[in-house]
């Protein structure tokens, strides 16, 4: 009984250890990437209707996600007729790609992104005249994603600064890329609280003539760390082409990717992973054997 006693009193004891010392909830890193696209057939009049396309194709999704070290999406579609569309003509076509990784010792991101829409002119198949009464429109939106924790290993509080650059070109007014990065805690899962800092870049289209904009643009992000402390940088690259009557042909290509170019302080002082917590089972088996030395004293 007594040796029940002791053993109960062991356990209660080593869930208040774990309560104590486990950490406290992170996301899993991992790279992600996706994407969406949507068609719309106009009639050439404020006030007139307005169908939706379906498209063809489904989205050639590679691994990604918690843990995966690489992530892509690829998509391409073009129109399918409905009932409601079939006095129309269909033409055009929309796609998307976006790739995620890790580039170096640090594993630093590296993202691409892509989005287009071919939007065309739509006559009624029964008019000998070919005249047009509409326009097929498209619009893609893609994402690439990646999260890293990173743990500073140093004895004295020192300061970093990620330096990333985006680089690529949009043509057309419905065409725009945004690229962020921002540093968390890591305490809260779903990084409602604890941002640290957050940078970001964007471009967008001039006009409706397809005009090419090349963008290289860089911002930065910062953190200070104390011994042993961790933290999360997450780094998004997405691309879009929307939808407007007055259309052409807007392309988003941010293929040419974000980076991180340069990091300021002593990298070899950052691990790409979070310092390993005390396994819950040793802390339990502590936790009995202080016990049980304990009783043996007693």
């Amino acid at each position: 009984m007594a040796t029940a006693l002791r053993l109960t009193r062991a356990v209660s004891l080593a869930a208040l250890v774990l309560q104590l010392t486990a950490p406290a909830a992170q996301a899993a890193d991992g790279a992600s990437a996706m994407g969406t696209a949507y068609g719309d057939f106009v009639i050439g009049c404020t006030t007139c209707p307005h169908f939706g396309i379906p498209l063809t194709g489904t989205p050639d999704q590679l691994s990604g996600g918690a843990g995966a070290s690489t992530a892509g999406v690829d998509y391409s579609g073009t129109p399918v007729y409905t009932a409601e569309l079939s006095p129309y003509s269909l033409a055009g076509s929309v796609g998307y790609r976006a790739t995620a990784a890790f580039s170096g010792v640090l594993a630093t991101p590296l993202l691409g992104a892509k989005a287009w829409s071919v939007n065309e002119q739509a006559v009624i198949l029964d008019d000998p005249a070919h005249i047009p009464v509409g326009i097929d429109l498209y619009s893609a939106y893609t994402e690439a994603r990646t999260e890293r924790t990173y743990t500073y290993i140093g004895s004295t509080a020192a300061s970093y600064t990620f330096t990333f650059q985006m680089t690529g070109s949009v043509s057309g007014l419905q065409a725009s890329l945004f690229g962020s990065a921002a540093i968390y805690t890591g305490l809260d899962p779903y990084f409602e609280t604890g941002l640290i800092d957050f940078g970001s870049a964007s471009s967008k289209g001039i006009d409706y003539l397809g005009t090419s904009v090349p963008t290289l643009q860089t911002f930065y992000v910062t953190v200070n760390v104390a011994p042993s402390q961790s933290f999360v940088l997450i780094a998004k690259l997405s691309a879009l082409t929307g939808i407007d009557y007055a259309s052409n042909d807007p392309l988003a290509d941010g293929s040419h990717t974000l980076l991180v170019t340069a990091i300021s302080g002593d990298t070899s002082l950052l691990v790409a992973a979070p310092v390993p917590e005390p396994s819950g089972w040793l802390l339990m088996l502590a936790g009995v054997s202080w016990m049980g030395l304990r009783s043996r004293r007693r």
